[in-house]
């Protein structure tokens, strides 16, 4: 509910046109009719299409609210409804994986946690106080002399297999306590039959074991604090505590953040549903870049005959062309390696509610600092680091 108050609100301060385009990219670029947007809002308040008559009525509501603040009628209706990404109500994509594919990862996490043990980082456990119930595990290094503020790293998918440098890094840096909490539901260790034994906490006992975390390694007499730094994935989980516990941070730092951008649906689009297009045209181009290179020259093309300097339209061409290929190789390798993992599509279309995940940036209780990477195929990076620098 307080995304659609958000929403509603921002669109008296900045206008109509970024809820818009909210809406559409959830229905694939098109403006919905009024019976979709209903389901639609519906699915996102109470996590459920069909909804009884009192969700109904509370989803017709917001429905109405949302067209008059914009001052745009919903589509017209049509026979079939609009394809929309309501990904929990789907069914988990027919996708599985070989058994080796699990043993060179599973080698791959023991061999980042013998570096670990070898940085002095020590795992441990929290368990809930009244029934024993396992409810975290996480690496801590002791502090060093001449400590600071204790930070914690929220690793994203496959765990602390692509951190290794990121880790190093920060062990040899930084003096003080470092905890790194563990998400196995996202560390692609096991097949899909073993998932239920690591499945994701509820927001709740989530961010009340991070605070437990955090309190057995603050110095006596002091609130529990931290600086927190995340990427990707686990930033979803740092908006989590920024919203439910704020007085846990002194500052953030958001990595390729997913949190800030979840309500607009193309974080969900380009991990859950993204995958590479055949455009003939732009692979002309990359052919033409990579025989260039080869060469030392420039090909013909259109403009320009003949071996020449490139002319200005060649360059463009030619960079769209590389460009494109890098990214629909990047999805296709992300679509191989993680999205397309069985236990990570159980994760995301099971346990994943983005309204948790999703941070307004008015909402940021503390300093923070956002990190873009140059090619990312999840976060539209731009956009992302726009919004933060409006706030």
């Amino acid at each position: 509910m307080r995304f659609w108050h958000t929403l509603l609100a921002s669109i008296a301060t900045e206008g109509p046109d970024a809820a818009v385009a909210m809406m559409k990219t959830w229905f694939g670029g098109t403006w919905p009719p009024r019976r979709d947007a209903i389901r639609f809002i519906g699915w996102t308040i109470y996590n459920s299409v069909d909804l009884d008559t009192s969700q109904r009525e509370v989803a017709e509501r917001i429905a109405s609210g949302v067209e008059s603040a914009v001052g745009r009628p919903w589509a017209m209706p049509t026979t079939e409804a609009r394809p929309v990404m309501t990904y929990t109500a789907e069914d988990i994509a027919d996708c599985h994986r070989p058994l080796i594919w699990y043993l060179l990862l599973q080698s791959a996490h023991r061999g980042v946690d013998f570096l670990m043990r070898h940085c002095g980082f020590e795992l441990r456990h929290v368990t809930d106080v009244g029934t024993g119930r396992h409810l975290l595990s996480y690496w801590c290094r002791h502090a060093l002399p001449g400590a600071s503020v204790p930070v914690v790293f929220l690793h994203g998918v496959m765990g602390f297999v692509p951190y290794v440098l990121t880790l190093y890094q920060l062990a040899t840096s930084h003096k003080g306590i470092l905890l790194l909490p563990v998400f196995p539901a996202a560390c692609i260790a096991a097949p899909l039959r073993h998932w239920h034994r690591d499945a994701a906490l509820p927001v709740d006992d989530l961010v009340g074991a991070l605070r437990i975390m955090i309190s057995r390694h603050s110095a006596d007499g002091q609130l529990p604090r931290a600086a927190w730094f995340a990427h990707s994935l686990g930033t979803a989980v740092l908006a989590s505590v920024l919203k439910q516990a704020p007085e846990l941070a002194v500052g953030a730092v958001f990595s390729d953040p997913i949190c800030f951008d979840l309500a607009s649906g193309d974080v969900l689009r380009n991990f859950l549903y993204a995958r590479p297009a055949l455009k003939l045209r732009n692979w002309y181009h990359l052919i033409q870049v990579r025989a260039a290179a080869r060469s030392g020259c420039w090909l013909a093309c259109v403009v320009c005959v003949g071996p020449c300097a490139p002319c200005e339209a060649c360059k463009v061409r030619m960079a769209r062309g590389s460009l494109w290929a890098k990214r629909h190789r990047n999805i296709h390798t992300q679509g191989i390696f993680v999205s397309g993992e069985p236990s990570i599509q159980f994760c995301f279309r099971r346990a994943f509610w983005w309204s948790h995940g999703w941070l307004h940036p008015n909402d940021l209780p503390c300093d923070a600092l956002i990190v873009l990477s140059g090619h990312d195929t999840v976060v539209r990076q731009l956009e992302s680091n726009q919004m933060a620098a409006r706030q």
